[in-house]
């Protein structure tokens, strides 16, 4: 009888440890790992934040860590748009970076020209991000010559012409993208009429 009730325990408490076992797996949730790169090591020592791109921004929904040789690191357990941004007293010559929370490994660069991809929407980003910059320099150098000619003329014609291919990406562009936060907030910023 003995024997029977210490297998009957035995049995009980594999059984009980398997179930919490499984229990704590299922749990789980994928988490985003932002891993990321100082362009300069001027920034070791410095606090860098995650803050989210819309919604609260306050202590509880902001992350911040401090730059060691370099590198930082960052993890989110919400998929959405959130911005990286250094510490804003030591934030000249440093550009703020657009990321997408997602499930994965997200490497960053920030500096001059900060960068980021590893994961599909925030691949998607860097190729937006880069399009834009094009965009943007394209029309500031019309602006420069509309300067220089002290006339808005060129501004009301070709400025137009790359503000309408501009719109007309972004939309092609939002289309083209997969269901997600990213696609989101293209959207967002570029509704199709």
């Amino acid at each position: 009888m003995k024997k029977m009730i210490a297998i009957l325990a035995i049995g009980m408490m594999t059984v009980t440890s398997m179930m919490v076992m499984a229990s704590c797996k299922t749990a789980t949730k994928e988490t985003c790992r932002i891993h990321g790169t100082m362009e300069s090591s001027r920034w070791d020592g410095k606090k860098i934040f995650l803050v989210p791109m819309f919604g609260l921004q306050d202590a509880a929904h902001v992350d911040s860590v401090v730059v060691k040789d370099g590198k930082f690191e960052f993890t989110a357990d919400t998929t959405e748009m959130k911005v990286i941004r250094v510490d804003y007293h030591y934030r000249d010559g440093v550009q703020d970076l657009l990321v997408v929370s997602e499930p994965g490994d997200v490497k960053v660069t920030i500096g001059s020209n900060s960068v980021s991809g590893g994961t599909p929407q925030n691949d998607s980003l860097q190729v937006w991000k880069d399009k834009m910059t094009s965009f943007n320099s394209e029309y500031n150098k019309l602006r420069m010559q509309a300067k220089q000619a002290g006339s808005e003329d060129i501004l009301m014609t070709k400025g137009k012409e790359i503000q309408k291919a501009l719109r007309e990406y972004n939309v092609a562009f939002s289309q083209r993208q997969p269901k997600g936060v990213f696609k989101d907030f293209l959207k967002r910023m570029f509704p199709s009429k």
